[in-house]
């Protein structure tokens, strides 16, 4: 049996009976909030191994014909005990203090999406693959942008307004998140609500048949709770304790047991184990128990309060969202943010146009992007002028006046202060524009223009005689901060700093380190925007050439010397010409025969069965894997394999992309990254000319050089530039597994970090394998619960919304338990000692000497492997003792409910990432 094990104190046989059942069912026991507080922490503490719940939990027990047919499997029921807790509502009172307002970012946009079940992908024949990219669309409340906003700008200084998903994202964040509306007060964490689990048929209550969709599909997350239900030991409990309501409910429960067991022993094979007799208890305690004396229980207090507990995923979302995207200055004087830094027009603000006490950053241009908006024609920006140019004149005029009543004589009025919200000036931008020439001529309109304000060159010369006294403030926002300002922000760039659109790019995510997303239906306008600002065709062939030339100038010195790294390259032309960096003194002499071995990289199907040998660089340091500045460097930006945007960037040192990204070995360097993780998914695949090296006809180089050049992984690792650690055998398809490797690859990510590194973690498509090896990763180097390191690697993939697959979001609820009896043992263990072993068990991995980097560093190009080990069934039964121990001991089980405080049981994650998705998939 796996699941919970009740502990030695805790026999069920001898607590009180409060409903007796007819033979052979187990009658409806009493629980106090004590004993069911180590029922509680004993279920947040379960890791059992995936294959014990799956692929049972993929519905399995529905008639989708196909989706058993995928899996394999019949209906088998697991063995397994797990615990769900239901709260009796009807005792439920409203709360002293009832909320009035709810989170706008939470509330008042998912109130509008239509709630329908997962739409996973469906597969007619074959294995599934990894979801396609998912638009998230906008995670602000501003998807109803309103009409003041169609108009390209507002020029009156008084009751001038703004837009409405400003206002109402500035109103509605003033309130802290809010529960659910009918989650009123009295709420445990993870619980459940009978009408969530239980139906009635005219047999009587049974538990609600979960509902799968035809086809494959491996996300049915709505369904988890009526599921894993049906597996589980069932406690209920009531604000008010034992009463009438309660039991009630208990048996209710109950009869849904026995009916469901029932039900299976119909079809449960003899020779199978037999079937587990799930129990059903009632808290006899009240809710103040759990207040006093167990509150990291407590989601929702008695006055309707939600605690730090409570996981309003929504409205974190958006607290995530807004806080990556808040205003940063990409330009001198212009700033890229979302709808939250816009400042908000209030009624009873101070008519003073030259008040600036609304608008606390100071903005005297604000533009939104949005789809569908309009250009500012030329007549709205003269027009934006004037307003400008009328707010200089009120601010000398006053100035002046002022000056002249206390009797100071003054020539001229210092620069003028920020305007207040209302006088504010506001333009808007198509987020998406077509790529049309006139499109074109109005884009760069409003760029000069901006440009120009944010110089003080906007007003040099007018009909009122002010100038600009000093260079504007603009904000340039959207309603998520990173999609639909992204073309407009870029645009700027060029235009500022006459730089060609790869140039730009880099500027807005490597020098400004700012995440933006652009879609590749927007690189055409882009595009002809550089064509119109960059220099001629002709001057860059020039310079082309001239760079040519110095090459060929250097290239005896190249092959006679080696760079700062310490490289040594075979003279045969299967090696990569490096650029030597510039100040590289360094040379040392050439081995006449290099070492070769056989590249045990799988080849593509095309490729030839015997490779040839390869010659290989000898053993070099660790320290010397590092970006590679090469002369080519905007090459990464013509490869067919680029779509647009950057992988995103979670942490500073560590992406989450796709397997496009990581076959792009320029765009890698030149993002600075210098190892890879590939899950489940190989981006060493040798390019073309690789192979008619193998294959014994003399070709061409490795690798081209010049404007249209692409970027091998193969060819990168191989030379030592880029460290790959490839996960192999893990496919997206519900039956593969990754709770075994999850501490190797982090310790290989740490690594990488400690050596000044950057991580990209690819799969195919970025958003299911790939995206469970970066939570858990999250997890670990920060010290957060799941649903934390969740949120933050969801908001930080920007317009790809992840998916990981049940089976291995289920992994990341083992992996949370893992770590926090790893923080509690070091604790307890060592508490005051920071030695090596306790700082790696906590937020931040302990940095290495130098002999311990040079014991890890993989030196052999034979790509490294994690192979993940079944642990024996003796094994896992001394685990599960050992634990039992563990927990025993008070001082260790209170810190590890502490750890645990936070973290969420599997069917109410999983029904929270369901609500989170649907609006997303509807």
């Amino acid at each position: 049996m796996n699941g919970i094990e009740y502990p030695h104190h805790l026999d069920v046989d001898q607590l009180d009976v409060l409903v007796h059942r007819p033979e052979p069912h187990a009658p409806i026991r009493a629980l106090s909030a004590a004993q069911f507080a180590t029922l509680h922490l004993a279920h947040a503490c379960l890791d059992t191994p995936d294959s014990v719940l799956f692929p049972f939990l993929h519905g399995l027990e529905s008639d989708n014909h196909q989706q058993i047919a995928f899996f394999s499997k019949t209906a088998r029921v697991p063995s397994y005990r797990g615990l769900v807790w239901v709260v009796a509502d009807e005792d439920i009172d409203p709360p002293q203090h009832s909320p009035t307002a709810s989170s706008s970012l939470g509330d008042e946009s998912d109130d509008e999406e239509p709630f329908e079940d997962d739409t996973d992908e469906l597969y007619a024949d074959g294995a599934p693959q990894d979801y396609a990219d998912v638009p998230r669309g906008s995670v602000s409340s501003t998807s109803g942008s309103s009409d003041s906003l169609s108009d390209s700008w507002h020029t009156t200084t008084t009751d001038t307004s703004l837009a409405s998903s400003a206002q109402s994202l500035c109103l509605s964040t003033s309130t802290s998140s809010l529960p659910h509306s009918r989650a009123r007060s009295h709420l445990l964490t993870s619980t459940f609500f009978p009408a969530e689990l239980l139906s009635i048929s005219p047999s009587g209550p049974i538990f609600t048949p979960p509902r799968v969709p035809d086809g494959v599909s491996l996300r049915n997350f709505g369904i988890q709770a009526p599921i894993y239900a049906t597996l589980s030991d069932v406690v209920v409990y009531s604000p008010k304790g034992h009463t009438r309501a309660a039991l009630a409910v208990a048996e209710r429960f109950k009869q849904a047991i026995e009916a469901k067991a029932l039900e299976r022993a119909k079809s449960h094979p003899e020779d199978a184990p037999p079937l587990l007799a799930y129990n059903v208890f009632v808290v006899t305690d009240p809710f103040t128990t759990f207040e006093t004396h167990f509150s990291p229980l407590v989601s929702i207090n008695s006055d309707g309060l939600p605690t730090p507990s409570y996981p309003d995923l929504a409205s974190r979302e958006k607290d995530e969202m807004r806080q990556l995207t808040q205003a940063s200055e990409i330009l001198g004087g212009i700033w890229l943010g979302n709808a939250a830094d816009v400042p908000i027009w209030h009624s009873t603000d101070s008519e003073d146009p030259c008040s600036s006490i609304n608008n606390p950053d100071g903005y005297d241009i604000c533009v939104e992007c949005q789809d569908g908006a309009p250009f500012p024609t030329s007549h709205h920006l003269r027009q934006a002028e004037d307003h400008l140019s009328a707010l200089e004149g009120l601010w000398s005029t006053g100035f002046t006046a002022a000056a002249g009543l206390s009797g100071v004589a003054t020539t001229s009025a210092p620069p003028r202060p920020a305007p207040n919200a209302n006088a504010v000036l506001h333009l808007s931008c198509p987020s998406s524009p077509l790529s049309t020439q006139s499109t074109l001529a109005q884009l760069l309109s409003l760029t000069d223009f901006l440009i120009r304000a944010s110089r003080g060159n906007l007003l040099s010369s007018n009909r009122t005689g002010h100038g600009a006294r000093r260079a504007l403030r603009i904000l340039v926002h959207s309603a998520d901060g990173y999609t639909d300002s992204s073309v407009l922000a870029l645009c700027l760039i060029m235009t500022a700093k006459h730089c060609s659109l790869p140039e730009a790019y880099l500027e807005l995510q490597v020098s400004r380190s700012r995440s933006f997303f652009v879609y590749q239906q927007d690189l055409p306008l882009l595009k002809r925007v550089e064509a119109k600002l960059v220099p001629p065709a002709e001057q860059l062939r020039k310079r082309e050439r001239e760079k040519s030339r110095e090459s060929e100038k250097d290239k005896s010195k190249r092959e006679r010397s080696h760079d700062r790294w310490g490289w040594t390259f075979s003279r045969s032309t299967s090696s990569v010409p490096i650029p030597s960096p510039s100040g590289s003194n360094v040379a040392t002499p050439e081995p006449e025969t290099p070492p070769a071995l056989f590249p045990s990289v799988p080849m593509s199907s095309s490729a030839p069965s015997t490779p040839a040998p390869i010659a290989l660089p000898m053993r070099r340091t660790r320290a010397s894997t590092s970006a590679v500045p090469f002369a080519g460097h905007h090459s990464w930006f013509n490869d067919p394999r680029f779509d647009g945007s950057f992988p995103s960037r979670v942490l500073p040192f560590l992406y989450l992309g796709n397997l496009n990204h990581a076959s792009n070995a320029y765009m890698l360097h030149a993002l600075g990254i210098t190892h890879v993780v590939s899950v489940g998914e190989c981006a060493l695949v040798p390019p073309p000319s690789a192979l008619g090296v193998a294959g014994g006809v003399g070709g061409p180089r490795f690798c081209a050089t010049g404007p249209h050049a692409q970027g091998s992984l193969w060819i990168e690792e191989r030379e030592g530039r880029i460290k790959v650690l490839d996960i192999k055998g893990v496919c997206d398809d519900g039956i593969d597994s990754l709770r075994g490797q999850f501490a190797g690859i982090c310790d290989w990510i740490d690594r990488a970090r400690l050596e000044g590194g950057k991580v990209l973690v690819h799969c195919r498509v970025g958003v299911s394998r790939s995206a469970t090896v970066t939570i858990a990763y999250v997890m670990k180097h920060l010290g957060l619960p799941l649903i934390d390191a969740y949120l933050i690697v969801r908001s930080r993939r920007l317009s790809v919304l992840i998916q990981p697959n049940m089976r291995l979001l289920y992994n990341l609820v083992g992996w949370e338990a893992e770590l926090a009896h790893q923080k509690v043992q070091a604790e307890l263990s060592q508490p005051a000692s920071p030695n090596a072993d306790t700082d790696m068990l906590m937020d931040s991995p302990v940095d290495m000497d130098a002999q311990d980097a040079n014991d890890v560093t993989i030196t052999s190009f034979t790509t490294p492997r994690i192979v993940p080990v079944a642990i024996p069934a003796e094994q896992q039964h001394r685990q599960e003792l050992d634990l039992a121990a563990r927990l025993s001991d008070p001082a260790y089980a209170e810190r590890l409910r502490t750890y645990l405080a936070r973290s969420l049981t599997w069917p109410f994650l999983a029904r929270e990432v369901h609500l989170l998705n649907e609006k997303y998939l509807a």
